[in-house]
C-alpha cells in the first residue's frame, strides 16, 4: 500500500483543533471525524501498551552522546530543536539517528515544534535494534 500525498494534504487542510491531545479531528462532510490513539496503534502497530516496562528500556542505553554533542546537554529539548539538529547534522550515522527520533516525534506523534520531546528516545536510538524493539514492544 502506498500513501497518497494529495489525500494526506487534503485531509490536513480539514484538520480542526481537538480538546483531546491524543487525537486528531478532521471536518469532512458535515461531521468531525476522530483519529485517536486507538486508530494510530492499529495502523502503525507501535507499542502503546499500558504495562510497558519503562525500567527495562531505561537501561537499553545510557549514552547521551547526541544530547552532549548536538543539543548542548539541555535538560529539555523541543521538537523544533530536534528538527534543527536533524537538518544541520553532517555526520551520516548521527543524521540517521536524529532522523529516527524526528520520525517518531514529528511525524508519528505529530508534535508541535514547541512541545518537549521524550529525552530518553535520544539515548534509545544509540542501539538501533533496541530502539525498534522499544517502538514495537518486542
Amino acid at each position: 500500500m502506498q500513501a497518497s500525498g494529495v489525500l494526506i494534504h487534503q485531509l490536513l487542510l480539514r484538520k480542526v483543533k481537538s480538546q483531546n491531545p491524543a487525537e486528531l479531528q478532521f471536518f469532512i462532510g458535515d461531521s468531525n471525524l476522530r483519529f485517536g490513539l486507538g486508530e494510530f496503534v492499529l495502523i502503525t502497530t507501535l507499542n502503546f501498551a499500558k504495562d510497558l516496562d519503562v525500567v527495562k528500556y531505561k537501561f537499553m542505553s545510557t549514552s547521551m552522546r547526541l544530547m552532549e554533542t548536538y543539543l548542548n546537554n539541555a535538560a529539555n529539548v523541543r521538537s523544533g530543536e530536534l528538527e534543527a539538529a536533524f537538518l544541520n547534522c553532517e555526520e551520516k550515522e548521527d543524521v540517521w539517528k536524529f532522523g529516527l527520533c524526528y520520525l517518531v516525534d514529528g511525524l508519528l506523534m505529530a508534535q508541535e515544534s514547541s512541545t518537549k520531546i521524550m529525552i530518553d528516545m535520544l539515548s534509545f536510538v544509540e542501539n538501533e535494534e533496541d530502539f525498534f524493539n522499544y517502538l514495537w514492544g518486542r
